[in-house]
């Protein structure tokens, strides 16, 4: 009996490997199933991008207000040496992330990893980069209120 590695398909969870990624379609649902290339349907969240949709999904989707076009030539203009992956923008999705981490007592010091484990296991979805951005934005505000904590330690007498 032989036992072969398991691997995945050669296709991103987004569209076609074949070439760059190039996004169309921005999600503005909490939740959009969009069917691949592939044929297989794939979870998107709010804040998340897609490269390809169908003509008949592109229609309905719109239609319903899940997705909203990207501007191809917004996309052309972006400077080369332009910081495009830097953090969203403070966002309405960001600010309730924000409070959610702070009602599960996520601690203001925890990564962006175990803040995504807190929000999944119970049952919250966010976009990695609105994680990240939450994450940033308590980590700096920490900082900024506690910047004297670090310095002197309270002595009780």
């Amino acid at each position: 009996m032989s036992f072969d590695t398991a691997r995945r398909g050669s296709t991103h969870v987004l569209g076609d490997s074949g070439g760059g990624f190039v996004p169309r379609w921005r999600v503005i649902a909490a939740c959009a199933v969009a069917k691949g290339k592939d044929g297989r349907n794939h979870h998107t969240y709010h804040g998340d991008v897609i490269d390809w949709l169908s003509d008949d999904e592109a229609a309905r989707f719109v239609a319903l207000k899940l997705v909203e076009p990207i501007d191809a030539d917004a996309q052309d203009d972006l400077d080369d040496t332009e910081d495009t992956d830097a953090d969203p923008a403070h966002s309405d999705a960001v600010d309730e992330c924000i409070s959610t981490l702070a009602r599960l007592q996520v601690p203001t010091t925890a990564g962006a990893p175990a803040a995504r484990t807190a929000l999944r296991g119970n049952g919250f979805r966010y976009s990695n980069a609105v994680v990240a951005a939450a994450v940033k934005h308590r980590k700096l505000s920490r900082t900024a209120t506690n910047a004297d904590d670090d310095e002197f330690a309270v002595v009780v007498a």
